[in-house]
């Protein structure tokens, strides 16, 4: 499969964002679809402890949007994992991503 990443800058207004507001605050960072093209992604990318507060990364297949709204989501779910920082926070991502990436091959 081939995969895209989306950032979105933390923000403190989501609970009562629009989906057009949501939208726009997601920006594509990168598509992959083979294990080089993930770790050259992956390898250059800031790490969860120097993102700011309240920001989200989301890992998506290329052709679906990450909102609720995309169809192919709509019988979905999602895995949502708030992580302290502290010293383990960037391996705990790290290893969650890898599992889901395994776990979809």
């Amino acid at each position: 499969h081939n995969y895209k990443l989306y950032y979105s800058k933390g923000s403190d207004v989501r609970k009562n964002m629009s989906k057009e507001d949501f939208q726009k605050m997601l920006k594509p960072l990168k598509d992959f679809g083979t294990v080089e093209e993930f770790w050259d992604l992956f390898l250059h990318m800031k790490l969860p402890t120097q993102l700011g507060m309240k920001s989200k990364i989301f890992v998506f297949k290329e052709h679906i949007f990450p909102s609720w709204e995309d169809a192919h989501n709509k019988d979905g779910g999602r895995i949502y994992i708030k992580l302290p920082l502290n010293p383990e926070t960037d391996e705990i991502w790290q290893n969650v991503v890898l599992e889901f990436l395994c776990a979809l091959k």
